[in-house]
C-alpha cells in the first residue's frame, strides 16, 4: 500500500518531508488524470463521427467543436478518423473549409478480394480525376500545353 508524504518548513527554514502514513490509492490514481477507462473514448470518438456524417460531409471545425462538446479531444477524432478512413476534402464554394465525409466505400466491399477491390479502387481513382481535369478545363479552357 503506498505511503503519502508532506513537504513542510523545518525550524531551520529548510524543507523535509513528513511522512503521514498508508493511503487507500494507487500511485497511478495519485499522478493520473480522471478519465475514461481504456478505450472508450476511441470507442465514443466512433459512434460521434458515424453519427456526424451519415447526413454527409460536414466541415472539420464543426466536428472538432462537437466533439469538445461531447468530451472528445481534437487528437482522438482525428486518430479515429484515420482508422475509419474518413475522407477529407477542401471545399472552396462553402467558405474554403475542409469537410469530412466517410469513406464511399460500401460494407460490403470489405469482404471482397484485393484484386476486385483494388480494381474498384483505381476505377474510383480515375473517376475522381476526370472530375478534377473537367473542372480544370471548364476553368482554364481546353488549351494545349507546348513542352519545352
Amino acid at each position: 500500500m503506498p505511503v503519502c508524504c508532506c513537504i513542510e518548513p523545518s525550524e531551520s527554514g529548510e524543507s523535509r518531508i513528513t511522512w503521514t502514513g498508508e493511503v487507500d490509492a494507487s500511485a497511478d490514481d495519485l499522478v493520473l488524470p480522471l478519465g475514461r477507462p481504456h478505450g472508450q473514448a476511441v470507442d465514443q470518438a466512433r459512434s460521434f463521427l458515424e453519427d456526424m456524417l451519415r447526413a454527409g460531409p460536414q466541415p472539420a471545425e464543426e466536428i472538432f467543436r462537437r466533439g469538445q462538446e461531447a468530451g472528445l479531444s481534437r487528437r482522438t477524432l482525428e486518430r479515429v478518423k484515420a482508422d475509419m478512413e474518413i475522407q477529407s476534402e477542401y471545399n472552396r464554394d462553402q467558405g474554403r473549409q475542409w469537410l469530412w465525409r466517410l469513406s464511399k466505400a460500401a460494407p460490403a466491399e470489405e469482404a471482397l478480394d484485393w484484386p476486385e477491390r483494388h480494381k474498384r479502387e483505381m476505377e474510383q481513382a480515375q473517376k475522381e480525376s476526370d472530375e478534377f481535369m473537367a473542372r480544370i478545363r471548364e476553368k482554364y479552357g481546353n488549351k494545349a500545353v507546348s513542352s519545352p
